[in-house]
């Protein structure tokens, strides 16, 4: 069965991480967006394969895509 999950990229200062909303605890890092998609995909990979080996149902996809929004404060 396939499952698309929607990914978040963001930068921070030198370098850039990802993760999956649907899935905490499943991220990566890299000195470039592709890097840090790339290490999270290979992330979710293990951590849904895990859940396979285990029994374990795999979380379903929440929504199929995002909208970041930003919120300004005062700090």
């Amino acid at each position: 069965m396939s499952r698309r999950y929607p990914i978040v990229v963001a930068r921070e200062a030198f370098e850039f991480w990802a993760f999956v909303p649907d899935v905490p605890g499943v991220y990566g890092r890299g000195d470039s967006a592709d890097d840090a998609l790339a290490e999270v995909k290979d992330a979710l990979d293990d951590y849904l394969a895990l859940l396979r080996e285990c029994g374990e149902p795999a979380p379903e996809p929440a929504a199929d895509s995002l909208e970041i929004r930003y919120a300004e404060v005062t700090a």
